[in-house]
């Protein structure tokens, strides 16, 4: 928990803050964060849908969100179709998002052996 707290505080941009949520408040994976969609968030009843395409074992689910994270997502979303675009107009990929942690982690302190559950690609 204090890892966490320490990467939210070294967080440059909002962008960083909402995947750090997406990964140590919500639970989901790189994949899955990397494909968000501004439709999949309910901003009204704080649920976020994961289209089965996009889920690990291919079944869709739909988590909830606390109001903290819902604030972060609120202020990510933007026109483009994709919570998180890429500079080139699609989303991130899943690589982005441990290369940040590790970034990250270096740049704050925190040890990598900390954070092997965050971000993974499975």
């Amino acid at each position: 928990m204090e890892e966490f707290k320490m990467l939210l505080q070294n967080t440059k941009d909002n962008r960083d803050r909402c995947i750090l949520h997406l990964l140590g408040a919500v639970g989901l994976r790189a994949g899955e964060i990397c494909q968000i969609k501004v439709e999949d968030i309910d901003f009204e009843k704080g649920y976020l849908h994961i289209p089965a395409s996009n889920a690990k074992y291919k079944k869709s689910r739909t988590v909830v969100l606390l109001p903290v994270v819902l604030d972060v997502l609120h202020d990510q979303a933007s026109d483009s179709i994709w919570l998180l675009p890429s500079r080139g107009g699609d989303h991130i990929t899943p690589r982005h998002v441990p290369a940040y942690l590790e970034c990250n982690s270096y740049s704050c302190g925190v040890a990598g052996d900390h954070l092997q559950g965050y971000g993974r690609q499975e």
